[in-house]
């Protein structure tokens, strides 16, 4: 929350509903703070996932039948 709005919640709402908005706003903080710690986690896989098919040796596969007459 911003200076302004901090100060409005504090001020005028009653103690209950500042309460329970400080409280939600800081799980909210919380679990913003998780989502961005697992899409960290997981833009690092998809770059080591990346670096690693980028550097797999080229393979051609041939496929050859055979002619059963």
């Amino acid at each position: 929350m911003n200076k302004v709005k901090r100060w409005i919640v504090e001020q005028f709402l009653p103690a209950y509903a500042r309460e329970t908005l400080l409280e939600e706003n800081e799980r909210l903080r919380k679990e913003l703070e998780d989502a961005r710690a697992e899409l960290r986690e997981m833009q690092h896989y998809a770059a080591g996932l990346e670096y690693t098919v980028r550097h797999l040796p080229a393979n051609t596969v041939y496929n050859h039948y055979e002619n059963n007459e």
